[in-house]
C-alpha cells in the first residue's frame, strides 16, 4: 500500500463517509442500488467533496434524483453528482474503457481544481477542465 493510503474495512460503509476529509474525490460503484443510494445521500449531505461520481446510466440518475428529492435534497447539490461518470467522449462499454474514462475525468478535475476544495470547483463542462490552449479546439 502506498504511503498516505489508508485501508478501511467496514461492514457499515455509509458510516465511513463521515470520516472523509473535506475536498475528497468520491466514487460510488457497488452491486447494490440501495447501498449506492445511501452512500450517495451521505456524500451529498456533506456537500464538501471536490468530485463525486456514481456508476450508472442516465436512467439511474433520474431515479436517484427522484428519491433524493423526496429526502429533501436541493437541485444544486444533486447537480454536483456525476452520473453517468467518466468522459462522454469515451464511448466504450468494456470495464477497462469505463475505468479509463472515469480516471480521466477525475484527473482532469484534479488538474483544474488543484488546491480548491469548494462547491464551485466542480462546476462546468469537461472542456473547461482542458488547458486554455486546447479549449478552442473542442468548441
Amino acid at each position: 500500500i502506498p504511503a498516505g493510503v489508508e485501508t478501511v474495512v467496514s461492514d457499515e460503509v455509509v458510516d465511513e463517509v463521515d470520516e472523509l476529509p473535506p475536498g475528497s474525490y468520491c466514487i460510488v460503484m457497488t452491486h447494490n442500488h440501495q447501498l449506492d443510494l445511501e452512500l450517495t445521500a451521505a456524500i451529498l449531505k456533506r456537500n464538501d467533496f471536490t468530485w463525486f461520481g456514481l456508476i450508472g446510466s442516465k436512467t439511474k440518475r433520474v431515479k436517484f434524483e427522484h428519491r433524493l428529492r423526496e429526502r429533501g435534497f436541493d437541485e444544486a447539490v444533486m447537480a454536483r453528482m456525476r452520473c453517468p461518470m467518466g468522459l462522454a467522449e469515451v464511448k466504450g462499454k468494456l470495464p477497462i474503457e469505463i475505468a479509463v474514462s472515469i480516471a480521466a475525468e477525475i484527473i482532469a478535475t484534479y488538474n483544474a481544481c488543484f488546491g480548491q476544495h469548494d462547491s464551485a470547483a466542480n462546476a462546468g463542462q469537461i472542456t473547461q477542465l482542458l488547458p486554455p490552449s486546447r479549449r478552442s479546439q473542442t468548441l
